[in-house]
């Protein structure tokens, strides 16, 4: 198995594309990324997202060869987040294509399930479809999980895929709520984790 390690901005291009296929059919990139040319318009939001925020406001691992990743961003630092993406602003809006308005909304809706204290957020984590089925997801899961445990904070994410549910529950997380965006939108469960 390769080592995980935290990432450098050398790995900026393979953990984007490593996202991007693994949220390639997923239900909350279906619903708020445009159709055509998805993977590419994905790669390119997770490479501004990991850029703008994962690598210069939280914490992100990935594995030698970028089949895994994981992007955590620190609660408290959401004002510098959203400086940190307001550059990039257009090319988003550009980006997310036709369905730009549907995720302005589906992301209103799903920041209420945020918790207000102070916590880390598991932003992203995925595993390029070809190495799945191997540990690589709880391998980059857990450095994570560590911080989280020595800062005495909880973990936070959010999941639209409802067998990932059972896969943080294994790690310690529960369902604090579920919401539907409307629509025809994906459900979304907010899953919590106490430190340890």
């Amino acid at each position: 198995m390769n080592a995980v390690r935290r990432a450098r901005e050398a790995d900026l291009h393979g953990m984007a594309t490593t996202l991007a296929a693994a949220f390639a059919d997923g239900p909350w990139l279906t619903w708020t990324v445009a159709a055509d040319g998805r993977e590419r318009r994905a790669r390119e939001l997770f490479a501004v997202h990991l850029q703008a925020v994962g690598l210069r406001h939280g914490r992100v691992w990935t594995t030698e060869d970028h089949a895994a990743v994981a992007a955590w961003s620190y609660s408290e630092s959401a004002g510098e987040i959203e400086d940190a993406l307001a550059p990039f602003a257009g090319l988003m809006l550009e980006l997310l294509g036709d369905r730009a308005e549907a995720a302005a909304e589906a992301e209103r809706l799903a920041a209420r399930l945020i918790p207000p204290e102070p916590h880390w957020e598991l932003g992203a984590i995925g595993v390029h479809p070809a190495r799945q089925r191997h540990g690589l997801g709880g391998a980059v899961l857990e450095p994570g999980l560590a911080c989280c445990d020595a800062d005495g904070l909880p973990a936070a994410l959010q999941t639209s895929v409802p067998a990932n549910v059972a896969f943080y529950e294994r790690r310690g997380f529960a369902v604090t709520e579920k919401l539907t965006i409307p629509g025809g939108g994906p459900p979304v469960w907010a899953m919590r984790r106490e430190p340890r």
